[in-house]
């Protein structure tokens, strides 16, 4: 009888993802460590915005642009949080698969690493247009 295979997720000789590695590997190349930068950066004001400006925020506020005007597009302000955290787990997942990637792939790893700045720049125009209307500058 034959024996049964388990699936390995992790190669033995292989050590687990250390963040402080990969940094260390991302800034050889200039290109993916000021992706990295601008991402982490951008992270920090979205955070800063959000945590500033939550207290002013009416409870709800639009959040959904390609629903109707009226009461179909407003959201709870909540959902600034959710948002964040939704960018923040891009930003993560995308540096992980491009630290994975590095080697094999290194334009990849660049496009990965690039896709989380946008990703995070498109949520920092959101916010600002969402505190714009509101006005709570």
């Amino acid at each position: 009888m034959a024996k049964n295979k388990q699936l390995k997720f992790f190669i033995k000789e292989e050590k687990f993802f250390h963040i402080d590695d990969e940094l260390k590997k991302v800034s050889s190349d200039k290109i993916t460590l000021w992706g990295v930068r601008s991402n982490l950066l951008l992270l920090f004001i979205l955070f800063a915005l959000i945590l500033i400006f939550y207290q002013r925020l009416p409870l709800l506020m639009p959040f959904y642009y390609s629903r109707p005007w009226g009461p179909e597009q407003l959201a709870h302000k909540k959902y600034l949080i959710f948002l964040f955290a939704f960018i923040a787990l891009i930003s993560i997942a995308n540096f992980v698969f491009s630290s994975k990637m590095r080697r094999d792939w290194p334009v990849l790893a660049k496009i990965f690493i690039w896709t989380g700045t946008t990703v995070a720049l498109m949520a920092l125009i959101d916010i600002w247009q969402i505190f714009s209307i509101l006005c709570v500058w």
